[in-house]
Formats: C-alpha cells, structure tokens, sequence
C-alpha cells in the first residue's frame, strides 16, 4: 500500500527473456499521480537495468535510481507479492498471518535484486512536466518509501499590491505564525491553506484592520493546490457582509497581487490601506515616536454623527481608527484620511493618555467658536504631518495634478492657501494652523510650476471660481469692466490672494490692510516722515517705509517701491510725488469702504466706485497688469484659460523656509495643550525671524482682534451648532465679527479671538488651576527662570468668572 496515496500497488514478476534482454526484473506500479505512472523496477545488475532502459528508451520519461538504502530496505520489505512467494517462516505485513491467502499481502524473502529504478512517465492530456517536476516527485516518493511523512514542497509568495509590499503582514500557515519581510516575502507550501491577516506585528502588534466591527481582524484564506491559488475566502469574525463577493481562482503563486484576487474592492482597498498605515507607522518610528499600545482600524464601519457635513467621515478615538464606508471605498481622500487619523494615533503616544484625553473635550472641528485653540491644534497638526508624510513617499499614488502637488491636501485643497481662522464659520482655524506650519517649511524649490498642475487649476480654481464670477451676465465673455470690478472683490475677501494672485495683487491687497482706517489729512505725516524734504519719495525712501511699516509686514521679494512707482507714477518720472501719494491714501479709502460694505454691497455699488475720479485710473493701470493682452472685447473662456497657463505662478508668500527636521526637533516633537504653546516654542533667534513670524501670523489670521461687531449672528460668523443642523438657529452661540479682520493698532498677535474673547483661553480647564479673585480681567505673568536667572517673562489677559481666575501652567 502506498503511504503518500493509500492505493494498493500492483505488483508483477517479469520473467526473463520477456522484454528482450537476459535477466529479470520486477515491476510494482504505484497509481497515486493524477499526472504520472511510475514503475519501480529491480535487476540483479546495473548491466541488466541499462538493457532494461535502452529497450524502454522512449517509452519512459525519466529513469532514476534510487541509491538511498533506506528506500531499497522499505522495497524489500514490502515488494514481493504474496501469490508467488509464500516462506514458511515470513508473516503477511498486511494481516499477520503466515501463509495467508491475503490478495497484496506482502513477505520479505531478501530475494529482491539490489539494483531499484524508477520510471516514470507522463500521461496523455496532462500539464507538460519539467525534468524539475520529475525529480521532485521521486525525491517525494523516496521520502514515502523510507516511512516517514514527505516534506511539503514549498514556494515563495510575495504579498503585494501594486508592485508594493505588505511589510510584516501576519500569514498563519497550520496554526504557525508567521510575518512578510521587508519584501511582503513569505515562505507557503505549494499545497494548503494560507491565512493573511491584516495585522502589522514586528515582535509586537502595531495595528490590525478589521470590516464593519471590530470582533476579528480582516483576512483572506487561501486555498492553494500544486503552486496555484484556487479560492480565497475573506473573514472578519463572520461572513463579510460588507461588499459581495464572488471569489474563484486560478491565480499561480508567482503573479499574487490583490488587485488579482478578485473584483470585491474590499480586498485592494485593505491592501492599499494596509500600506499607507505602515507608511504612516515607520515615518512616525523614524521621528522617533514609540508605540506601546497598538491600534484598530475599522473599515466600514458606521459612525455617530460628527460635525462634518460631508459623506466621507472618519474618526480616532481610543486607540480606534474608524472610517465608515464612503471613507473606505475608493475615497479620493486617500491616503490623506490614514495619514491624518494615524497621526492623531502618534500624538496620542507621545502625550500619553491622560493628557490627551482631556484634550479632545473641545467640540471637535469647532474651529473659531470653540472657547480654545487645543481642537483646532490637534486636527491642523494632523492635517499638516499627512501632507508632510505623503510628500517623504513622492505621492507615488496620485493621478491629478492637485495630488502631486506638494501642498495638495484633498480636504483643503492646498496648504498654500493661507487660511484665516475666523474663515468659513470659524471652521477653518484647523487649515489656518496646518497651513501656517506649512509655510514654515515651504520654499521656491518646493513649488510646482509645471503646466500640467496647472491645467487643473485652470479649469477648477481660476476657471470655475474667477472666471464664472467676473461673468457677471453669464454670456461666456469676461469684459473689462466685469474683470475690473472682479479684482476689486479680490482685494477683500478669501485669503486666496497670497496664494495665485499675481505679485502686484498681493501688494495692494497688503497696502489696504496694512494702512488701515485713515483720512487723508492726517496720515499724510507717513509721507513726511519717510520724505527727504523734497517733496518726493523716491525708491529707497519707499523701500525704507515698506520696511519699517509694521515690522516688515511687506513683501520683501515683490520689490515693493517698484510695484508702487508702476501704479502710482501718474507722470512716468520714476517717483511718487506729493500729489500722488494723496491720491494713493484716496483709493486706499474707497477700497476700505467698500471693504466694510463687503456683505451688503452689490453690483451697481461696486460700478460706482470703479467709476470714481480716483479709482478708475488706477484700476485701469491694475487691470492692465493683471491682465496683459485682454482685448477691449474681453476674454472668452478658453482666452482667459491659455492667458493663466502662460503667466501665472505659484510664488512663495512667505519668507520662513526652516526644514522639517528643525520644525519637529524643536517644536513638534514637545507636547503642547494648544497652538499657544506651539508659537511659544518657535525657534526666533533674531529680530529678522520675529518679523518673518508675525508675517506668518497675520497671513493666517494669529490675532486678537478688539473691533467690536454689530451685535446680531451674520452669515459667515462662527457659531456653536448645538443642534448639528449644519445652520445656524436663533438662540446658538455665535462669536460676533467685527466689521474688518484688519490687524490695527492694539490688536495682539497670537492666538486668535475676537472682543468677546480677548482672552479667549488657549488650554483646555485642568482642576486645580484657579486662583480666587473678584470678577474681572487681569493680567498674568510668567516668569521663567534658569537657575537664578531670569530668561523670559510671559504676560497674557484674562477674565475671572464666578470668582475664579483660571491661571493654566505652562507646558
């Protein structure tokens, strides 16, 4: 009986002459090959099987000799057929019996000749077999011939998607676990079941994904048979009801893929998802962070109602990632969703969770309207580390020219944007901060001019939001006077200014706020201050006033004095003169007035001040740059897209270009309750970078601003939706704007807040922290000391209410 199938072997003696040749042999046919016959033959001499196979040549496809004594020893002991040797002393090896009468039953007699062979030959309408093939089944036929169990033959699998290797995926072969390496690479045998498991463990488990809940991690069985995959089965605790599934294969070992598996999206979506975590997980290992507690990622699953009026919705929540379903099937947000919850995941580790947990108290994503900055830092720190961390991979997943981007961020568009926090209902403050963090690190050689980036930003940004605006009649022409008007709104408005406006809208949109509210009369002394004596302020005079202004808010690469003498310069020599400086503070006006009219104005107001005495030649001389070549007709749609493609760049609008590695030494690696804490550490070590700082902060709107507001809710105002209607309702909490964001005198750059809020409290309320006072506002101050020495001292307002003064400790 063969012990590698359980078949009966047929056993017949050759008598001598038979084949032609002198000697006998005899031949035992083993039937357990689905592809092959195999003969064992044995022969007196070496002489008598070579007459044997040249006799046989043709017939046979391989013919070996078995050498192994262990395999001749197992051939004499169970080959010699009991119908024509019976000895009186042997017992049957099948019943035990001497001298049964047992059909196969087998006696060892040591008359077997001593030289055994192997034939084996392949059957018609089979799989073509390789000389390898072959030998391996007599290397197995030899294993089963010396008693013992064969060795499973084995192969590698290489666990991948997309050419990417699933690094340290757990694989469960007969109970043993075992993980990928570096390569997805794992050692299976070419017959059985393979269990992948979406579980990253080296030494320790780091993090696993399940489907819908979270009862068993997700994997996929793999039934394999002679080095192909026939099945997969998925499972996560129960049947996976989350996708369809029809899964029958034929996939050889050597073209795994995920993407191969089936058409269930649910297989490649895990996969992908799988390799942007462990993206996530060893950038993080790299900065240093330790993970002690593993996480689970639920895909699929459904999610309470979070304060994201989106489809797509995603949360970190004790040490869980949960994404629902819109999130989890080809989402174009991803990888950014894995990246921005995973780095929740990392902050959680590195502040530990007490600290953490009293973190997340604040409403989430309530941005402005939340009484601290501490949400708003938690959500723009992992909306920045996700573009931070998909720029250390080259983006190698993204299609569009939004993706590739550096500072492409699906859920914001673009880091370039310099957000303001109060924008958007105050919902923006998350993006003010990942964005200012970003223009830290930001620099000319980190930007995209190629013109495929922008041929999306033509058709989606410039196209789609300029061109349909200035349109006003919706007749597919832009004419001049519909631009013109258009570029008036640009000056007030969304801080998109800074990010695609040319150099010299970006230079009036910063004269307008950095001069603030004036007459004419009055601040005619910025002139005298800055004059000569002559009457004229030349270049360096108005580089020197450009400079000194509010600490260097202008822009230093726009060559302010030259962008100024162009519009300004009504005679051409080359200056401003005293007559024109006035009509510069004339237009400043008006554009201020208009500012503040912004949500009542409409369309007519705009024409009239456009036609003023002051305003018109100086849009027309604004126009003209803006929109070199534009017909007296206007643009049509496609005039105005092959205009943006050759003019238009991305410049950088700010002047801090520290790298990461200094940002995260030696700010983001601490642990900081709010953004308050963040600027505190900010590495300023001369007056030129606390000038580069305060540019920052008023790019994206870091200040306490002390304009009082009208008193009643506005559209656009922060407020408290209290009951998640994505609206505001009479009687919600609302944080009263006032009727300009200008930065003026008296208004604090830090963390941001209106005269509601002056000192709107940057950390969340410890206990412990109160001192007992009368009711009303104090100032605070913190003395830091080294030693005896005194190195700083903070000083900050705040209100005591109901008798308590909460005094927060510094981190």
């Amino acid at each position: 009986m063969c012990p590698e199938c359980g078949e009966l072997i047929d056993a017949e003696v050759e008598s001598p002459g038979i084949l032609g040749y002198e000697g006998e042999s005899q031949k035992l046919l083993c039937k357990y090959n689905d592809n092959f016959w195999i003969y064992f033959y044995s022969f007196e001499t070496a002489a008598d099987a070579e007459a044997f196979y040249n006799y046989e040549r043709g017939k046979s496809d391989e013919f070996i000799e078995l050498t192994d004594p262990a395999v001749q020893d197992w051939l004499q002991m169970n080959y010699i057929p009991s119908d024509t040797r019976k000895p009186d002393n042997m017992h049957c090896e099948l019943c035990g019996v001497n001298q049964c009468e047992c059909e196969g039953g087998y006696f060892h007699d040591g008359t077997i000749a001593g030289h055994i062979y192997a034939s084996v030959t392949q059957k018609s309408n089979t799989e073509d077999v390789t000389r390898n093939d072959v030998y391996q089944k007599i290397q197995s036929i030899q294993a089963c011939m010396n008693g013992t169990e064969p060795e499973p033959e084995e192969t590698n699998l290489q666990v991948n998607i997309a050419d990417h290797p699933l690094k340290n995926m757990k694989v469960i072969i007969e109970d043993e676990e075992y993980t990928t390496n570096n390569e997805g690479m794992v050692t299976i045998p070419e017959n059985g079941s393979v269990t992948l498991q979406f579980s990253y463990v080296d030494d320790n488990p780091y993090f696993s994904i399940y489907i819908d809940t979270e009862k068993h991690p997700f994997e996929v069985i793999l039934t394999i048979k002679e080095g192909k995959i026939k099945k997969a089965v998925l499972y996560s605790g129960e049947n996976v009801s989350f996708w369809p599934s029809k899964i029958n294969l034929n996939l050889p070992i050597e073209d795994f893929d995920f993407n191969k598996i089936d058409d269930n999206p649910l297989i490649p979506e895990s996969a992908l998802r799988y390799i942007h975590f462990t993206e996530a997980l060893e950038f993080y290992q790299e900065l240093g962070v330790t993970f002690d507690k593993p996480v689970k990622i639920i895909l699929g699953a459904s999610i309470g109602k979070l304060s994201l009026p989106i489809p797509i919705k995603a949360v970190y929540l004790d040490y869980k990632i949960i994404m629902n379903k819109k999130a989890t099937l080809y989402s174009n947000w991803r990888p950014f969703i894995e990246y921005h919850e995973f780095s929740h995941y990392a902050m959680n580790q590195m502040y530990g969770d007490d600290l953490f947990k009293e973190m997340t108290k604040s409403p989430n994503h309530g941005g402005f309207a939340n009484p601290t900055t501490t949400d708003s830092w938690m959500e723009g720190f992992a909306a920045f580390m996700a573009v931070v961390i998909a720029n250390h991979y080259d983006r190698w997943w993204a299609e569009g020219p939004l993706e590739k981007s550096p500072a492409g961020y699906p859920m914001a568009g673009s880091l370039d944007t310099n957000y303001r926090a109060w924008m958007y209902e105050g919902r923006a403050e998350e993006y003010a901060i990942a964005s200012l963090l970003w223009d830290c690190i930001d620099s000319e050689e980190k930007k995209f001019y190629a013109k495929g980036v922008w041929s999306l930003s033509t058709s989606q940004v410039f196209g789609d939001f300029f061109f349909d605006g200035w349109d006003h009649n919706n007749d597919g022409i832009a004419t001049r006077e519909e631009i013109s008007i258009g570029v008036l709104l640009m000056l007030f408005g969304d801080p998109i200014d800074s990010v695609i406006y040319p150099p010299n809208i970006i230079l009036i949109a910063g004269v307008t706020e950095d001069l603030g509210d004036f007459d004419i009369e009055p601040d005619m002394n910025i002139f005298e201050t800055y004059d000569d004596g002559d009457d004229i302020l030349n270049e360096d005079e108005l580089e020197n006033m450009a400079e000194i202004i509010d600490n260097g808010y202008y822009q230093k690469p726009y060559k302010i004095a030259d962008k100024w003498i162009e519009l300004y310069d009504d005679d051409g020599n080359g200056n401003i003169s005293l007559e024109e400086a006035k009509k510069i503070l004339k237009v400043h006006e008006i554009i201020m007035d208009l500012q503040g009219k912004n949500s009542t104005a409409d369309w007519d107001d705009i024409k009239t001040w456009l036609d003023s005495e002051y305003l018109a030649p100086f849009m027309g001389k604004l126009i003209n740059k803006f929109c070199m070549g534009l017909p007296d007709d206007g643009w049509t749609r496609d005039e105005f897209d092959s205009y943006i493609l050759k003019n238009v760049t991305r410049e950088d609008d700010d002047y801090t270009n520290w790298s990461f590695e200094k940002l995260w030494g030696e700010v983001l690696s601490r642990k900081h309750k709010d953004f308050s804490s963040v600027l505190y550490w900010f590495p300023i070590e001369n007056e030129e970078e606390r000038k580069d700082l305060f540019w920052l902060l008023r790019l994206h709107g870091m200040y306490q601003k002390k304009l009082k507001g009208n008193g009643v809710y506005d559209s656009g105002e922060a407020y408290n939706d209290t009951n998640n209607n994505q609206n505001w309702d009479p009687g919600e909490p609302f944080i009263d704007y006032p009727p300009t964001w200008t930065i003026s005198p008296g208004d604090i750059y830090g963390s941001p807040s209106n005269y509601q809020r002056i000192g709107r409290n940057s950390t969340p309320y410890f206990k412990g922290q109160y001192i007992k006072t009368p009711d009303g506002e104090y100032d605070i101050s913190y003395i830091i000391m080294n030693g005896f020495n005194i190195t700083d001292v903070i000083v900050y307002s705040a209100e005591s209410e109901d008798g308590m003064l909460y005094v927060p400790i510094p981190p």
